[in-house]
């Protein structure tokens, strides 16, 4: 049963209009409107493609990209266009001409205006993500790097001149990282340096929280499917690093870094302190204060991935 003024509706229509193609597939629905409304139901403008198989240009042979297509829409208001995809799946504009975040279509020029807003998205990676721990006290290894290389488990196993196609951090909230990839075989693995120094990779954690040790079940993990992989690794301590903290750096670097902008980068890694959240400090003539906002989405990552937490103190 389906209230048929919910967005939950726009989105199972073509879905089951797609299954209803397959052979021996018979579906019945029955609506179930709300009774009273005290707003719109359906807010914004909304279409889902779920095309059942691909289909070609009939005059070249190629492959029409599943699209869609909105009309009779109102000129004067402000829109935004979205792309809404799996969870693991990080997608771009790749041919988009106009700022898609603010689109309004009364400032296209008459040439314009008949076509419209057109904007091609691809599909560029999957999120390989998880939630990392240590081993004794299941802490989250907070600002530990890790890598993901590619592995050709076939021929010679892992290559020993592979670029690391993606790294990251660990972050302080419930040990949560994400790492790009496509589907094929990787190895994930400890950043040189320091975090190799401190720590030891004990299981990668492709079968779960309990999962077997890297002597038993290796380091490598397989993306084989669209929905991304979600691991759970373990760490240990290496000896006489027990007490070893990988942030020090930043804390060492807290009287170069000027500005507010410390304390986020350090509440993200779980850096700030009570008195620190509270304390106001005030000297001087009022300035303008500049906002920077982080959303978990892997924006974070983007900045982070390719230097240490020392080098974007450095830069920022």
């Amino acid at each position: 049963m389906i209230d048929p003024a919910t967005e939950l509706a726009q989105r199972w229509g073509p879905i089951l209009l797609s299954l209803s193609g397959l052979p021996s597939v018979f579906i019945k629905i029955y609506l179930n409107p709300t009774l009273t409304l005290t707003e719109v139901p359906i807010k914004r403008f909304y279409r889902y493609n779920f095309p059942l198989a691909p289909t070609f240009d009939p005059t070249t042979g190629r492959e029409v990209a599943p699209a869609v297509e909105f009309g009779g829409m109102p000129e004067d208001v402000l829109f935004t266009l979205g792309l809404e995809a799996q969870k693991a799946w990080l997608t771009f504009p790749v041919e988009a001409i106009h700022d898609l975040d603010n689109i309004r279509l009364a400032d296209l020029g008459p040439a314009d205006l008949p076509a419209g807003v057109e904007a091609v998205y691809e599909l560029e990676n999957l999120l390989v993500e998880g939630h990392a721990r240590e081993a004794v006290g299941a802490k989250p290894p907070r600002g530990l790097q890790l890598e993901l290389v590619p592995v050709d488990f076939i021929e010679t196993g892992a290559r020993p001149n592979a670029q690391v196609q993606a790294d990251t951090i660990v972050m302080s909230n419930l040990g949560y990282f994400q790492l790009k990839a496509n589907p094929g075989p990787w190895r994930v693995g400890l950043r040189p340096g320091r975090p190799s120094k401190v720590y030891t990779f004990e299981s990668v954690g492709r079968e779960g929280w309990k999962s077997g040790s890297v002597a038993e079940t290796g380091d490598g993990v397989l993306v084989s499917t669209l929905e991304g992989l979600t691991l759970y690794p373990r760490f240990g301590r290496n000896p006489g690093e027990e007490a070893t903290d990988l942030l020090a750096d930043v804390k060492e670097n807290e009287d170069k870094a000027p500005g507010r902008w410390l304390g986020k980068v350090k509440g993200v890694f779980g850096l700030v302190s009570e008195r620190e959240e509270g304390e106001v400090v005030a000297s001087g003539p009022k300035q303008a204060e500049i906002n920077i906002f982080t959303v978990a989405s892997g924006l974070l990552y983007e900045v982070t991935r390719r230097c240490d937490v020392s080098e974007i103190i450095d830069r920022c």
